[in-house]
C-alpha cells in the first residue's frame, strides 16, 4: 500500500489530512492504517492544487480523535 496522507487534526468527527506526494485519492476511496485496518473513506478533497487536503469519514467504531498529527494513512493501490 502507498502512503497517501498524514493526519492533521479532527474536525466534527472527520479526519482532516494533508496529501503526501502528488496523488490525490478519489472520493469514496477506502483509507487504511499501515496494518491494513480500514479506517474510512475519502469524503472531500479541498484546498489549493499545490497543497490539497482530504477529509476522511471514519467507519463506525473509528474515532478521529484517537489519531495524532503525522499519523500516516494509506490507500490500496487497486
Amino acid at each position: 500500500m502507498d502512503v497517501v496522507a498524514e493526519f492533521s487534526h479532527a474536525c466534527e468527527g472527520m479526519l482532516i489530512c494533508n496529501i503526501v506526494g502528488g496523488n490525490v485519492p478519489l472520493l469514496m476511496r477506502s483509507i487504511y492504517l499501515a496494518n491494513k485496518n480500514k479506517i474510512g473513506k475519502v469524503d472531500d478533497v479541498f484546498g489549493p492544487m499545490s497543497k490539497p487536503g482530504i477529509a476522511i469519514k471514519p467507519d463506525e467504531g473509528v474515532k478521529a480523535e484517537s489519531f495524532k498529527a503525522g499519523d500516516k494513512l494509506y490507500a490500496d493501490p487497486q
